[in-house]
């Protein structure tokens, strides 16, 4: 269970393949919200519940 989130680590290689979806996602929205000159919260929302951004974060402050 990671204490930052609540719930159980997953391994970054399945962080990672989620996260390719999320792009995938992501750039099919690019253009549209670069005309708009958007970022949205739920896309970052979507990368921090993915764990995504706690790959880069190192174990001792939390990271995985």
């Amino acid at each position: 269970m990671h204490k930052m989130t609540g719930r159980p680590v997953d391994d970054t290689q399945s962080i990672l393949s989620n996260v390719r979806e999320i792009a995938c996602d992501f750039a099919s929205q690019r253009s549209e919200r670069q005309r708009r000159r958007e970022l949205i919260k739920e896309d970052f929302d979507r990368l921090r519940e993915s764990g995504y951004l706690l790959v880069a974060v190192p174990t001792e402050f939390g990271g995985i």
